[in-house]
C-alpha cells in the first residue's frame, strides 16, 4: 500500500497537479508494475490511461493489488 499511495500522490499532486491533460489520454512510458498508472486512473479519471514498459512488469499488477489489499475490480476499465 505504501508504494501505491506514495507513487500515486507524488505523480498526481507534485508532478502533474491539476493539469487538464490528465482528463484526456495519458501515456506512461516505462510504467513498471503499473501501480502509478492505477493511482492516476483512480484519482484523476482520465479518458484513457495507457502504460507501456519493455520489461513487462505490468503483468504483476494483480499481485501488487493483492499485496496492497486492493480489490482486483478497482482497476478502472480505462486502464
Amino acid at each position: 500500500y505504501k508504494h501505491f499511495d506514495h507513487a500515486a500522490l507524488t505523480t498526481t499532486d507534485y508532478l502533474l497537479g491539476n493539469s487538464p491533460l490528465l482528463k484526456g489520454r495519458v501515456l506512461d512510458v516505462g510504467c513498471g508494475d503499473g501501480i502509478t498508472d492505477l493511482g492516476i486512473a483512480l484519482r484523476k479519471r482520465p479518458a484513457e490511461m495507457v502504460g507501456i514498459d519493455p520489461f513487462g512488469s505490468f503483468a504483476r499488477l494483480p499481485e501488487v493489488l493483492q499485496q496492497a489489499q486492493l480489490p482486483a475490480d478497482c482497476v478502472p476499465s480505462n486502464l
